[in-house]
């Protein structure tokens, strides 16, 4: 290149990559000095979602094998899963839907696929927001799942 600015950003480019696996390395070994800890508040967080949840939830069940950077709920259906989502969405709390089928048109696959939601559990969610999540998924569970008296007077069927 003529441009000596863009050869000399490609040059440290090209340095920084080839040295990814060192970097990487670094990363992980300062890591697992915290492992332990983060992985324990991450337990307990997901073990308050489950005490806390006032709707039909299930897991999956690992106990042993997992650092619990994800906590995923399976919920009953399509429809309760993307209500929450939605109102979880709403109120910035970040949530994901984890696991694309790499085949759709597998009823079991496709049937998961449709009802699982991820929740945060990392280290910057504090008990306050921790509560707050939890207050924003039992309600949307509540407001969205019968056509109670509280949805009617919402959609304005009733006063």
């Amino acid at each position: 290149s003529d441009d000596d600015n863009f050869y000399e950003t490609a040059k440290e480019l090209r340095r920084l990559s080839s040295r990814m696996g060192e970097i990487n390395a670094i990363v992980a070994k300062r890591s697992l000095k915290f492992f332990k800890i983060n992985n324990e508040e991450r337990s307990d967080k997901i073990e308050r979602y489950k005490s806390k949840f006032d709707f039909p939830f299930e897991t999956q069940k690992i106990e042993y094998a997992t650092n619990n950077s994800v906590f995923s709920i399976l919920l009953e259906d399509q429809t309760v899963r993307n209500n929450i989502y939605r109102d979880l969405e709403k109120n910035n709390i970040e949530t994901k839907i984890y696991y694309d089928p790499l085949l759709f048109g597998l009823k079991n696959t496709d049937n998961i696929y449709s009802r699982i939601l991820s929740i945060p559990t990392n280290n910057s969610i504090d008990i306050e927001t921790q509560d707050r999540i939890i207050s924003i998924m039992n309600k949307s569970y509540k407001l969205n799942k019968t056509p109670g008296k509280t949805y009617m007077v919402k959609v304005g069927y009733i006063q």
